[in-house]
């Protein structure tokens, strides 16, 4: 089974258990049956045959006609652009249906590169509980329900109670990133981050 590179691409993918997305570009691969070799897309197959020219390679009967599938791509669960290489595994038929596998293994990364990293994902997944939970007041984001904290009305009493869990919220953070820089905490997942985070109470 031979593969054209190991495709390091950027795809869906979930920092941790945490379950917060990040990166949403999804280059779905192509695989030629003829020859058993992968491509990242359509321009990778042409870069791959400058002597031939293809027409619209569009639809999926576009792509049969040169011998083109697009697999079902099964990702390690655990897998984390960051973190992790990944390989495709092999590409297979099964019950009439073309499945590309991977296999991620570590970058060699140094202790120092590990923790900016993880710190950087933990801040990132910091403002994304921080959205998520201001929407579920159908704000915007995190800033447009605190700054009804500071003006009169039916929705101040809400935004001076996000504002106030905001802030409890980027201390204890901060406490964290602290502890971990300095050697005293252990690095923590992005979940085990997320979950040592106050509770949000909403104003009855």
């Amino acid at each position: 089974m031979g593969a054209a590179g190991s495709l390091h691409r950027y795809i869906n993918w979930w920092l941790g258990d945490g379950g917060l997305p990040i990166i949403y570009l999804v280059i779905q691969m192509l695989y030629d049956i003829n020859s058993s070799l992968s491509y990242s897309g359509v321009e990778a197959f042409r870069a791959a045959h400058p002597q031939t020219s293809f027409g619209p390679l569009i639809t999926a009967e576009d792509l049969a006609s040169v011998g083109l599938v697009r697999p079902r791509e099964v990702f390690p669960p655990k897998y984390n652009a960051a973190l992790h290489d990944l390989q495709l595994q092999g590409v297979t038929k099964v019950g009439g249906e073309w499945v590309a596998e991977y296999v991620i293994s570590s970058k060699q990364l140094t202790d120092e590169q590990l923790k900016s990293i993880v710190l950087s994902q933990c801040d990132a997944a910091l403002t994304a509980h921080l959205d998520a939970t201001a929407r579920i007041k159908h704000y915007d984001n995190r800033v447009t329900c605190a700054l009804r904290a500071g003006y009169p009305g039916p929705f101040q009493t809400e935004g001076m109670a996000f504002a106030q869990w905001m802030d409890a919220c980027n201390w204890q953070a901060y406490q964290i990133m602290k502890g971990v820089q300095s050697g005293s905490m252990t690095m923590p997942t992005v979940a085990e981050f997320i979950g040592d985070m106050p509770a949000m109470v909403w104003p009855g």
